[in-house]
C-alpha cells in the first residue's frame, strides 16, 4: 500500500508545481503589455475649427483579460498644445488581442490666438509636425488592481502613418 500512496504524492507534486510555474508565467505576462500611437490624423476642417483624430493601440500578450480606462492625455503639435484628449471609460482587452481607443480633437484656431495661426502653418506641412503628447491612464490587471501608466510620446507623423 506504500507505492500506491507514494505515486499519488508524486503526481499531485507534478501537478501542483505546475500550475505555480502557470501562475508565476502569467503573473510576468500580465506586466508585458504594451501601448502605442497607432495614428493621429487631421480628420476635418470646416473653416472655424479643426478635427483631429488620435488612436491608441493597447496590447495584451497575456491569458487574462485586462481594463484600462482613465485616459487624460494633452496633444502638442510642434509645441503648440493643442487640447486634452480625456476619456474615463474602460476598455476590456482580451487574452492575446489588441484594441485601439479613439480620441476626437477639436480645436478652434481663434481659441488659440497667435499660436493659432502657427497651427494651421504648421498642419499645411503635414509630414514633418512633431506630434508630443503626454499624460497617462489606468490599467486594470487584476480585479481591483490598477497601475497608473505614464505617456510621454513624441514622434512625427510621418513615422506614425508609415
Amino acid at each position: 500500500m506504500v507505492k500506491p500512496n507514494f505515486f499519488k504524492a508524486i503526481a499531485a507534486g507534478v501537478v501542483l508545481f505546475r500550475v505555480f510555474k502557470y501562475i508565476g508565467n502569467q503573473k510576468r505576462l500580465l506586466e508585458q503589455w504594451d501601448y502605442k500611437i497607432k495614428a493621429f490624423k487631421l480628420s476635418g476642417f470646416d473653416g472655424f475649427e479643426l478635427k483631429f483624430t488620435l488612436s491608441l493601440e493597447l496590447d495584451n500578450r497575456s491569458g487574462a483579460s485586462l481594463s484600462a480606462g482613465m485616459f487624460d492625455f494633452d496633444v502638442f503639435v510642434d509645441g503648440i498644445r493643442i487640447g486634452r484628449a480625456i476619456s474615463n471609460d474602460f476598455v476590456d482587452i482580451q487574452p492575446y488581442s489588441t484594441n485601439v481607443v479613439n480620441f476626437d480633437l477639436r480645436v478652434r484656431p481663434k481659441d488659440l490666438q497667435q499660436a493659432g495661426k502657427k497651427l494651421l502653418d504648421v498642419v499645411m506641412n503635414a509630414p514633418g509636425v512633431k506630434i508630443k503628447i503626454v499624460g497617462g491612464f489606468s490599467m486594470e490587471t487584476l480585479p481591483g488592481v490598477y497601475k497608473q501608466v505614464p505617456v510621454n510620446y513624441e514622434d512625427t507623423v510621418i513615422n506614425i502613418l508609415g
